[in-house]
């Protein structure tokens, strides 16, 4: 066994993924990465094309399947990692996993799984009692993951990855394209369309992928703050960096969790309005680290109120930032607290 080479499973897309994050925390420690991309390696599979690829991520192609399985059993027993991290939904079978601890019983094989549990497929249930950890942000969900059969359920909050969110300086181009008062960066849903309605009026900028000019009402309001394009890595850092207020409502499907921009936002030292939940409470100390909103009906005034006091604004974006950043919330410091959960 490779004790100082680590084997990321799942595509690195673009570098403000959650992989590409973790592959720099764990360079960053002094490991070796090597990254598998199994996506990759299922549209080699596939028939058809691109079309059979795209059949292949919501049927599931036995044969197929444990082709692109049988190479990532094949990569792991020749690089001999002395840990496997599975991210997320990637279509790791339960039974590829039990190969590799019978080929290789010394090395861990954990899943840093960052979505609702609601995305959980059946694949990735079969494998939880396997897995060494399995990685949630949502506390909550532990004692369940137990009673489904899952041995080591493991609560480890989503972090920022200080390469990409931090604060820097804005060039006048910047300003011209990211300026704003209020900034939303994420897809359309119609929870985050029945939210900002309320907003008409404040200058708010939406960035994201087209399902906010294909799905907002047409010739409303929200539809015409939808500026275009999703944003990944350094953009994404300014377009926070050139508003005033970032929005961040979570999923209803991560109450009563959190997600990555509580983190990522703080990061770049701005100010975010966060939708209350029980675990941003718990992570951070609301009026100090956090401002929080319950809801369409108090965001307008919390951000009247915000606006019309820039201090404050600046006091908890500052104090967000250290305790982010200096306070082990990093991915970093993450990598840390699986290292010594897994006694590595």
């Amino acid at each position: 066994m490779n004790n100082d080479t680590i084997l990321l499973v799942g595509p690195l897309k673009y570098e403000g993924s959650l992989a590409s994050s973790y592959k720099r925390a764990f360079e960053s420690l002094g490991f070796r990465v090597d990254v598998f991309d199994l996506e990759a390696e299922r549209a080699k599979v596939a028939p058809l094309g691109h079309l059979g690829y795209r059949l292949m991520a919501h049927l599931d192609f036995f044969a197929l399947n444990a082709k692109a399985n049988r190479r990532l059993v094949r990569a792991v027993s020749e690089i001999k990692p002395a840990l496997v991290v599975v991210f997320c939904t990637a279509f790791v079978r339960a039974a590829s996993i039990l190969q590799i601890k019978v080929n290789l019983p010394d090395t861990k094989v954990i899943n840093i799984y960052p979505d609702p549990l609601h995305n959980l497929r059946d694949y990735g249930i079969a494998a939880l009692p396997l897995y060494d950890l399995f990685c949630v942000h949502t506390r909550a969900a532990v004692p369940y993951l137990h009673q489904m059969g899952c041995r080591n359920p493991f609560y480890l909050p989503l972090a920022a990855d200080p390469f990409i969110h931090h604060p820097m300086p804005l060039t006048q181009a910047d300003l011209d394209e990211f300026s704003s008062d209020l900034v939303f960066v994420g897809n359309w849903r119609p929870e985050h369309e029945r939210l900002f309605v309320n907003l008409e009026g404040f200058d708010l900028a939406i960035w994201g992928p087209n399902y906010w000019s294909r799905y907002a009402r047409k010739g409303s309001w929200v539809r015409s703050r939808w500026r275009g394009r999703p944003l990944d890595g350094i953009e994404y850092a300014k377009a926070y960096l050139a508003a005033k207020i970032a929005l961040d409502p979570i999923d209803p499907l991560n109450v009563p969790s959190h997600n990555m921009r509580l983190f990522e936002v703080a990061a770049c030292g701005v100010f975010s309005l966060v939708a209350r939940t029980v675990e941003v409470q718990e992570l951070f100390q609301e009026g100090e680290t956090v401002a929080c909103f319950d809801g369409p009906d108090e965001l307008p005034d919390k951000v009247h109120y915000y606006l019309a006091h820039p201090d404050e604004r600046q006091r908890i974006a500052q104090q967000a930032y250290e305790h982010v950043v200096h306070g082990g919330h990093t991915y970093v410091d993450r990598v840390r607290a699986l290292l010594q959960e897994l006694d590595l």
